[in-house]
């Protein structure tokens, strides 16, 4: 939805946090996978670059650091709690 907007770093700060919630209980779903690959699709993100950052372990303070406005992290919290229901 708002993804698009978000700039490649931002994006990638993005995907951190979407990865974060998503191990958050040590489980990883079939559903949970679908909705990764759908992430990366509406990420804009190559295949290669986006098994990079999945296999990177995800960090918080990194990812939010990525975001260079009040805007980009308001449309990253909106996808994120898309993401989580």
């Amino acid at each position: 939805m708002f993804l698009d907007h978000l700039s490649p770093r931002e994006k990638e700060g993005f995907l951190e946090l979407a990865l974060l919630a998503i191990r958050a209980d040590n489980q990883i779903s079939d559903e949970e996978v679908q909705l990764v690959e759908e992430l990366r699709l509406e990420l804009g993100m190559d295949e290669a670059a986006f098994v990079a950052a999945v296999k990177r372990q995800p960090n918080f303070e990194r990812a939010i650091a990525a975001f260079s406005s009040k805007e980009a992290k308001r449309r990253a919290f909106l996808e994120l709690v898309t993401l989580t229901f």
